[in-house]
């Protein structure tokens, strides 16, 4: 991609690095499932956990990637906003295995994105996030062939 060596000039971090850190706290299955959980149930457990763990990772890349670091809060706000909304007409569609395997989907795509900060593999992580989306149906098709 032509865009992904461009500097985000004036916050001293590359795009990759961002779109890294933009998947990791806004398409992860634990803070996903949290905001689902919470739009479902009201319980918002999960939510808080994830939370406070997006804090300490926060403060982490923040030592080394600047003030850029909070701007990620804005696409997390909008993702997470429209999931709590839709969580209820979700409701009737869940079952116990599609959560599971929404969870599935998630860990692996936050063990990508774990790969690429680490620098072990180039993961195009925002080519993995529609599978969060697609995950549900083709759970839900599953379950009704099998």
């Amino acid at each position: 991609m032509i865009f992904t060596k461009l500097p985000i000039s004036t916050m001293g971090m590359d795009m990759n690095e961002y779109v890294t850190l933009v998947a990791l706290f806004s398409a992860s299955g634990f803070g996903l499932y949290g905001v689902l959980m919470e739009g479902m149930s009201g319980d918002p457990g999960i939510l808080l956990s994830k939370s406070v763990m997006d804090l300490f990772t926060a403060l982490i890349f923040a030592g080394s990637l600047g003030v850029a670091v909070s701007l990620v809060a804005v696409p997390q706000l909008v993702v997470f906003s429209l999931v709590f909304f839709l969580a209820r007409l979700i409701v009737p569609l869940t079952t116990p295995e599609l959560l599971n395997d929404f969870m599935g989907c998630g860990g692996i795509l936050t063990i990508a994105a774990g790969l690429r900060i680490s620098k072990i593999k180039e993961v195009p992580l925002m080519n993995l996030v529609p599978a969060l989306i697609l995950v549900m149906p083709f759970s839900w098709l599953w379950g009704m062939v099998f």
